[in-house]
């Protein structure tokens, strides 16, 4: 992409291969809009965008991702995305005029219908995005069958809060019960993640 991008008449100013990588670079260089990737190491790209919303409010960012879901998108925007673009359904001129658009307007979700009529595939990667760490640890405390009361000991928080947590956790996961639940949990070995996210 990045390439592609310097044989338009968009100018690159710096390139970053994570989110670490980025924040020193802010410092000296300020674009008008940053091109932030979600699958990214060490800092990922849903960190970076809450770290850049915290830091810099004011910055531009367009949220590129393999993912594509309207949970996703809609977390994207609530947190401050300008855009959003996939990876596997956009093709330069798009990615060129969300870049014009943003920079311009503020804004880009003009192709935000087409990607969610074909959402792309979802695996543990995509949950690891979706689901916050705290999240991710009481799923897999409920997957082990522990009652509320139970996790909420287990992690020094209240019955309450553990059963706020599970109900954004069904909700994100489109699941209704612990069942549910308990399959997509096996079915994408998310019972190993730990707190990797």
């Amino acid at each position: 992409m990045i390439a592609l991008l310097k044989n338009s008449d968009i100018k690159i100013i710096g390139e970053a291969e994570n989110g670490e990588e980025l924040f020193p670079m802010l410092k000296t260089k300020r674009p008008d809009v940053i091109l932030l990737d979600l699958e990214m190491p060490k800092l990922n790209g849903s960190k970076t965008l809450n770290k850049l919303r915290r830091d810099f409010p004011l910055q531009k960012v367009i949220i590129i991702s393999k993912y594509h879901d309207e949970e996703l998108i809609k977390d994207i925007f609530n947190r401050g995305a300008n855009g959003f673009i996939s990876k596997k359904s956009s093709g330069i001129e798009i990615v060129i005029s969300a870049i014009k658009r943003v920079v311009t307007y503020g804004i880009y979700k003009d192709n935000i219908p087409c990607l969610l009529k074909n959402p792309a595939e979802k695996d543990g990667h995509y949950y690891r995005l979706i689901l916050s760490p705290r999240e991710i640890e009481i799923m897999v405390l409920l997957h082990q069958s522990k009652s509320y009361i139970q996790i909420a000991k287990e992690l020094f928080i209240s019955a309450y809060t553990v059963e706020n947590h599970a109900q954004s956790i069904f909700k994100k996961t489109k699941t209704k019960n612990r069942e549910e639940l308990g399959i997509l949990v096996t079915k994408l070995g998310l019972n190993y993640m730990g707190l990797a996210t």
